[in-house]
């Protein structure tokens, strides 16, 4: 199988920061609850200034990578301050729960992660040269997978979110 080979450094250096980008959509949303918009403005502007910054000191280094590496960085960043101010302003964050609620959601996501490389391995160049019914059939098919994996595992885990999602699922 015949994979576009540019584009997987660029991928390699956003990976680190998508944790980032997930928990800061949260994460501003608890500050909006608490009808707090101007905090996540104000380093928001901060994270912009340190992606420019980065973004020109990487980027003459490393390219495009430079750019993708110096986003995942300043939002990781934002992510960081964000969670402290929060810290400080509700008096702790429960940080061993989340910590392990993290570890478990890795591990599960890890575990996922390679079962869905043998399943993209196993498809071979129908997954890049197949026809247009099959590409999706067998992407429709990974995602499945894939999402199934994940949530046994994490319930196998012992993971509290899916373990109360999955209950208020049934009183419904």
């Amino acid at each position: 199988m015949k994979v576009h080979t540019m584009s997987m450094p660029h991928l390699m250096f956003y990976a680190p920061g998508l944790f980032a980008i997930a928990a800061t959509e949260i994460i501003m949303r608890a500050f909006h609850a608490m009808q707090d918009t101007r905090t996540p403005v104000v380093v928001g502007v901060g994270m912009v200034l340190t992606n420019i910054a980065l973004s020109l000191l990487l980027s003459g280094r490393m390219g495009v990578g430079g750019l993708a590496l110096a986003y995942s960085i300043a939002n990781s960043g934002e992510t960081i301050v964000l969670l402290l101010i929060m810290r400080r302003r509700m008096g702790g964050i429960a940080g061993p729960q989340i910590a392990a609620s993290l570890l478990r959601i890795l591990v599960a996501a890890v575990i996922m992660g390679e079962g869905l490389s043998l399943g993209v391995f196993a498809a071979g160049d129908l997954l890049v040269a197949g026809a247009l019914l099959v590409r999706l059939l067998l992407v429709t098919l990974l995602i499945a997978v894939g999402a199934l994996i994940y949530m046994m595992l994490t319930i196998w885990l012992g993971s509290e979110e899916i373990i109360a999602l999955a209950s208020r699922r049934s009183k419904t």
